[in-house]
């Protein structure tokens, strides 16, 4: 038997938009220290709302937001064999485009003195992924069912506030695998049909019931840290730092899958 599948899910993206709120001009602060109470006149007033810089916080959205979308596609063949037993072999695959990406800024100039969040439209991932899957009718009411995958995920930011500070156009540098990229898994189940064949008064309790045990076995996470290698008009550029090719490290490239 062969199934295919594919669609397109679009998400909101506003996770990290709604952040824009949160600073400047909406928010405004008043630091009083050696004060006493019940508070001056002056000092519980309001603050007074100011809409030109200099600010110390500012979050903003590229004005050309559009919704993040993933397409995904599958296909998978699957053939039953005498005595209870099939087995199927399946590829899977999604494509992450235009994500949302969050990247930090400090002191950009002498307008905004502190945190500049820039929230745009420039991640990205993929993923594909191969299954292999036996299932067998091993004795009366008693199912084996062993599968492997092996996968990767690759990505330029794996949530959608990454406090990078890489210039929005240079993306590049971060593209490698996924903070959640698990590359082998292998899992094996043993299933009981505990109410099979059961009679008399005890059916009503028991039938339609299973017992299941489960092993899970796969390869741990990517290791991930950041490392800051040189200084750019609006700070230093933090990579997220990962194995690379001599050749590629000898380039200057910091985070790179061979």
């Amino acid at each position: 038997m062969l199934r295919f599948g594919a669609g397109t899910y679009y998400d909101l993206g506003y996770s990290s938009v709604a952040g824009a709120v949160s600073g400047f001009p909406f928010v405004q602060t008043r630091l009083t220290t050696n004060t006493s109470f019940p508070l001056s006149g002056a000092a519980a007033a309001p603050v007074a709302i100011q809409t030109n810089p200099p600010a110390s916080f500012l979050a903003v959205v590229d004005p050309d937001h559009v919704l993040p979308r993933t397409y995904e596609w599958n296909v998978s063949l699957e053939h039953n064999f005498e005595g209870g037993t099939s087995a199927s072999l399946s590829y899977v695959g999604a494509s992450g485009r235009r994500l949302m990406k969050q990247d930090v800024y400090y002191a950009p100039n002498a307008m905004f003195t502190g945190q500049v969040e820039v929230m745009s439209n420039n991640a990205a991932s993929d993923y594909n992924a191969l299954e292999l899957s036996f299932r067998r009718q091993i004795a009366h009411g008693l199912t084996g069912l062993a599968a492997y995958s092996w996968a990767h995920s690759l990505d330029n930011s794996s949530s959608d506030s990454t406090l990078t500070n890489v210039p929005v156009a240079d993306t590049s540098r971060e593209w490698a695998s996924s903070n959640y990229d698990i590359r082998h898994s292998v899992s094996g189940a043993l299933s009981y049909q505990v109410g099979k064949g059961s009679q008399g008064v005890l059916r009503p309790l028991v039938a339609d019931w299973r017992a299941t045990v489960i092993l899970e076995a796969r390869t741990a996470f990517p290791s991930q840290y950041t490392d800051r290698l040189e200084s750019v008009p609006t700070g230093s550029i933090a990579d997220r730092g990962q194995r690379c090719c001599q050749a590629q490290c000898d380039a200057g490239y910091t985070r790179m899958d061979c």
